[in-house]
């Protein structure tokens, strides 16, 4: 339904092939093409810096190059800053499997939301490839991701006929306002929480909201509730949303893109190093 590239468009290697390959993609396939395109951090291009990561002192011109060459050639760019996730005391050698895991996370929750085996629970609003198609739609645009999630407690089972006969059993009722509570935090931390990239302002043209968790948890007034804060809050004219049930999963998760934003401050950074 659509190809994923995921890269690092500082170095040579990852720039120059990146932009080769979704070209190639792009005329032998009728798909669209997405690009994780993570970020060179400031650090790599700065020959006085204390730490002892390896120096890229084009990095960062390679990056801007890619990011121009990509527009052309992919449906839409998810930059991942790398620099936002290290923390104080990190270099990224340091930071390297601990910041991959939040990159494939994302593009897990993101991507895989809407697959699922013969077996699964029917998702009640159903997401596909034509929705995140139509919310980062396809002329090369920037996109953010946001993501959270919720520990939450496993309905238990009891028996359809309260006896524990016939061994036949349902999923408990889980209580209104814990679902709604959940579901709220998610969407909201996934929203103002830390992202792939800066969102200035927190506003977007389109937005997309994933909500998913045991199914007992997916309380539908709460992620309707939650879509009109999203709208509220990124004054975004179209809202796209869907839920994605996975049973037997303890915690309850949100996925928040955002496309058709305002440049983040670190890309034009980047776009001014060749400038």
């Amino acid at each position: 339904a659509a190809f994923v590239l995921v890269v690092g468009i500082g170095g040579a290697a990852g720039a120059g092939a990146a932009p080769a390959l979704a070209a190639e993609l792009g005329r032998l396939y009728d798909a669209p093409t997405y690009v994780f395109g993570v970020l060179p951090t400031p650090t790599e291009t700065e020959a006085g810096a204390n730490d002892d990561a390896p120096r890229r002192p084009l990095a960062e011109k390679n990056a801007a190059r890619t990011l121009e060459a990509l527009s052309d050639d992919v449906d839409a760019v998810f930059p991942f800053d790398n620099a936002a996730w290290l923390k104080s005391d990190e270099t990224i050698v340091d930071a390297h499997d601990r910041v991959n895991g939040v990159v494939v996370e994302r593009i897990a929750a993101l991507f895989g939301a809407g697959e699922g085996d013969d077996d699964a629970v029917t998702p009640q609003q159903v997401l596909d490839a034509s929705d995140v198609a139509r919310a980062v739609g396809d002329d090369g645009e920037i996109a953010a991701l946001g993501y959270a999630t919720q520990p939450v407690e496993p309905p238990e089972t009891e028996s359809r006929f309260g006896l524990g006969l016939f061994g036949s059993k349902e999923p408990e009722k889980v209580d209104t306002s814990a679902a709604v509570s959940a579901i709220e935090t998610v969407i909201r931390k996934a929203t103002r929480g830390k992202g792939t990239i800066e969102v200035p302002d927190g506003r977007a043209d389109r937005t997309l909201l994933v909500v998913g968790g045991p199914p007992a948890w997916l309380n539908r007034e709460a992620i309707a509730d939650g879509r009109r804060w999203l709208a509220e809050e990124t004054g975004s004219g179209a809202i796209l949303s869907g839920d994605a049930p996975t049973p037997g999963s303890e915690a309850v998760f949100a996925v928040v893109v955002r496309s058709g934003i305002d440049e983040p401050d670190r890309l034009r950074e980047i776009r001014d190093s060749i400038a």
